[in-house]
């Protein structure tokens, strides 16, 4: 695929279409009754069954010596069974896990996303260091690299010149959709990192269905990975994207 000359690119739509516009999408700008429960207090002597209140009546009955002599009896092992049962493994916040992993991204991060569709893969690679970004879109052999120092963008083909670009293209921060999932949970956790599901709005992540179901990996070393399918212009799209933290941190500037 051939582009036009690089004077055009501020001009015209992306020549990658909608896998650019996903690509782009990432950069550009438990309840209690109301009425009390009726408890059930079963008796393993006799099978009968006692009401709540009938359970607390007798409670307040003065014992009998014989009473005292189990109650003493059978209280130390009921205490020490309780404290010595098994305390399963509690899961990881996926709030907090998540939150973790954005926070360690925000000084600056490189992005690899890949955005699949009828056998074309769409490649995004480049970093963000604070609000700028610098970014490849490789498809086939279409080319196109982009320059965002907010609120100017510019495009060029490899090895030409910057053209400012119109504002329909204009990146934005990726870390705001991905930190604010509608619902997040965590599956399960492994040698590959800490993996969670989360429910997104679909414009977020450029699709046009109302949500976005989306697996995610935070890995060890700071990394997180997303995997999700979207819907738009029509196509099914299937998009893995990997943030890391940024291996160069120069910063970014306008082109001169």
């Amino acid at each position: 695929m051939t582009l036009a000359p690089p004077t055009s690119l501020a001009t015209r739509r992306s020549p990658f279409g909608a896998a650019a516009a996903v690509a782009l999408a990432l950069l550009l700008p438990a309840c209690a009754s109301s009425g009390a429960a009726k408890a059930t207090v079963v008796s393993t002597a006799g099978g009968s069954t006692t009401s709540a209140a009938a359970a607390a009546a007798a409670a307040t009955t003065k014992p009998t010596a014989a009473t005292k002599a189990t109650t003493k009896a059978t209280t130390p092992a009921t205490t020490a069974a309780a404290t010595t049962a098994p305390i399963g493994p509690v899961a990881p916040d996926p709030t907090a896990v998540l939150a973790k992993a954005v926070d360690g991204l925000r000084p600056g991060y490189d992005v690899d996303s890949n955005v699949a569709a009828a056998g074309r893969t769409t490649n995004m690679a480049g970093r963000v260091i604070g609000t700028n970004s610098l970014f490849t879109l490789t498809s086939g052999d279409a080319v196109v690299e982009y320059l965002l120092v907010p609120p100017q963008t510019w495009v060029r083909e490899p090895g030409g010149a910057w053209n400012q670009a119109n504002t329909e293209a204009a990146p934005r921060e990726a870390l705001g959709p991905l930190a604010a999932p509608k619902a997040l949970a965590f599956v399960t956790a492994g040698a590959d990192g800490q993996h969670l599901h989360a429910t997104y709005d679909g414009a977020a992540l450029g699709s046009e269905t109302p949500a976005v179901e989306a697996d995610m990996v935070v890995e060890p070393n700071g990394g997180l990975t997303v995997t999700y399918a979207v819907t738009t212009q029509g196509k099914a799209l299937a998009v893995v994207t990997r943030l890391a933290p940024a291996a160069d941190t120069t910063p970014i500037e306008p082109p001169t």
